[in-house]
């Protein structure tokens, strides 16, 4: 009898909102706004970045063009009538378009939005998908990323300021190094929720509830797993605002600008190519 109480008691906890996580799939910023507004000073909020908080100006390297994008790059990568001399590898091509890009915000509302968090000592982070360290021409992925989300407003680093940066060395693998720098959480190749997990334990913080804002389903299922595994409630915004963006390519410009990446090693923005 003891024994079937137990287990009744076990799946009542896991019935409860403490027991498992939400997935809430939104439009707009407003429902995650209302819920961090509500937020207590133990809370956690984390945001992706990419397609979340901005996108770049340039139309071929706009989501909804991503893979007609990696197409192009990846043809120039190991196209064998390129002589030798101008064969860049894919790393390397992607790091030069990553240092000249601009990139404009998804919601206008958003640096505002975090900027709140900041004022109300509710602690957040950026939690992208990038690796940490060198990648192609640029020599740190983090600084480089935090200096672009600086330029528009954006700061985390005032989270943790006593963790200025952290390695995992226990995730390493030869191509996926994660890393925690200014308040930017980089997951490299790992399942976001699994970084996220390995940084709240490294830091030995258990928040009182995680609300987690991402345009890619997979990276909020992965972020609601880990925390319900942990035992922290946890909300998983599905941010769809960037599907709703207008983004149409000319295939005229994005040649232009393939051709020049290629010869020069140098990014043209939409307004440059169009005027060659």
């Amino acid at each position: 009898m003891f024994l079937i109480i137990r287990i009744f008691l076990f799946i009542f906890c896991l019935s409860t909102p403490f027991g498992w996580g939400t997935i809430v799939e939104i439009n707009n910023l407003k429902p995650f706004q209302a819920h961090v507004q509500k937020l207590n000073s133990n809370a956690l909020v984390v945001v992706d970045v990419d397609a979340t908080l901005y996108i770049p100006t340039d139309a071929i390297l706009q989501p909804a063009n991503e893979n007609k994008k990696n197409e192009w790059l990846r043809e120039m990568s190991q196209n064998p009538d390129v002589p030798l001399k101008k064969k860049w590898v894919f790393n390397y091509i992607s790091s030069k378009v990553l240092q000249k890009r601009q990139v404009k915000l998804v919601n206008p509302d958003s640096p505002a939005i975090l900027c709140e968090l900041h004022q109300g000592g509710i602690r957040s982070i950026a939690l992208t998908a990038m690796h940490g360290g060198e990648y192609g021409a640029i020599p740190s992925m983090e600084v480089w990323r935090y200096d672009e989300l600086a330029r528009l407003g954006f700061d985390f680093s005032y989270s943790f300021p006593e963790i200025p940066q952290l390695d995992f060395l226990e995730l390493n693998q030869k191509d996926s190094k994660p890393r925690f720098y200014k308040g930017i959480l980089a997951s490299a190749a790992h399942p976001k929720g699994e970084v996220l997990q390995a940084f709240l334990e490294k830091i030995d913080w258990h928040p009182s509830e995680v609300v987690f804002l991402d345009d890619q389903l997979k990276m909020v299922q992965s972020v609601d797993a880990a925390m319900t595994a942990l035992g922290i409630p946890v909300t998983a915004y599905h941010y769809r605002e960037v599907e709703l963006l207008p983004s149409t390519y000319d295939h005229k410009v994005a040649n232009a600008q393939a051709k020049h990446l290629l010869d020069e090693g140098e990014w043209l923005s939409d307004k440059e190519a169009s005027e060659r």
